[in-house]
This record gives C-alpha cells, sequence and structure tokens, in this order.
C-alpha cells in the first residue's frame, strides 16, 4: 500500500479527501471459556472515481492492512488497530462493507 498508515489523506496537504471503499473481516476462534476471540483482521482500501465507476478488467490498484494475533498482548494491538481503522472509516469513507460486519463488531468489542 502506498498509503498505509494514511490511507483516508488526513495527512496530506490537498483539500479533498479521497473517496474510498473499506471492507473488513476478522476471523475468530473460542478460547477455553467457549468465547469468541479475535485471532485475525484485515482491511482492503478501494479508492473510488467520483462520477465514473470502476473497471476491474485491468485490474485494481487498492490497499490494505492484515494482522494476526497469537498472544493476549498481540490481540490487544488488533483490536486497537481494527478500532482505528474502524473510527476512520466511519468518519470518512463513502462505502463500509463486510461480510457479518456485525458479528465481526461485536467480537471486537468485547475484547
Amino acid at each position: 500500500m502506498s498509503w498505509p498508515e494514511d490511507p483516508y489523506g488526513a495527512g496530506q496537504t490537498r483539500r479533498t479527501k479521497p473517496r474510498l471503499l473499506i471492507s473488513t473481516s476478522t476471523y475468530t476462534t473460542r478460547n477455553d471459556h467457549g468465547q469468541a476471540v479475535p485471532v485475525s483482521y484485515a482491511a482492503v482500501y478501494l479508492r473510488l472515481h467520483r462520477t465514473q465507476p470502476r473497471d476491474a478488467t485491468g485490474g485494481l490498484v487498492f490497499g490494505f492492512r492484515a494482522l494476526a494475533a497469537l498472544t493476549p498482548q498481540e490481540t490487544a494491538e488488533l483490536v486497537r488497530l481494527a478500532d482505528l481503522d474502524l473510527l476512520r472509516a466511519r468518519r470518512l469513507a463513502h462505502i463500509l462493507v463486510g461480510y457479518g460486519l456485525l458479528a465481526d463488531l461485536n467480537v471486537l468489542r468485547q475484547a
């Protein structure tokens, strides 16, 4: 990704926000107590044109973040970065999509 820590362009000097679609997904497992625990998280960012549809036949330029956690400390960092991505998406992305998004959000909130 050419803009890994600033996918929304907030740190750039230009005045217009980029039009973005963000898609997120969280993979969970169960701990010893039967509670869902996030073990990986991914976010994909796709720039959109203001007035034209995206043509995927020639390929797409996109950015992504993928994280995996093996320890409780890494899980805490995974949740922190997922929260940061989702907070930015809520404020700045034009489209937010995810398969099972409500369940993912509940697991992240509980973690």
